[in-house]
């Protein structure tokens, strides 16, 4: 959607900042216990799935070489993960 756009200025400020939001969001979730899937399964309620698939999208479609250059990114994001497994 955005290839080829030239970012100027800060690459946090105008990308990352928004991923590591919305991973940490996710993190959180994993974490803390909040999702109850057998309420999710029984409401047919895909909102979780609906936001593990964009914040994965976000993630994988990044150069990894350039989200791994931000440290605090790159292990929310594993921490992340490994919750998620």
């Amino acid at each position: 959607m955005y290839e080829g756009i030239k970012i100027k200025g800060d690459k946090y400020e105008a990308k990352f900042q928004f991923i590591e939001l919305s991973v940490g969001i996710l993190e959180k979730l994993l974490s803390g216990n909040y999702i109850n899937f057998s309420m999710c399964e029984y409401y047919n309620d895909d909102t979780f799935i609906d936001l593990c698939k964009v914040v994965f999208s976000l993630v994988t479609m990044q150069d990894h070489k350039e989200l791994s250059s931000f440290t605090k990114l790159n292990s929310l994001t594993y921490k992340t993960i490994e919750g998620f497994l």
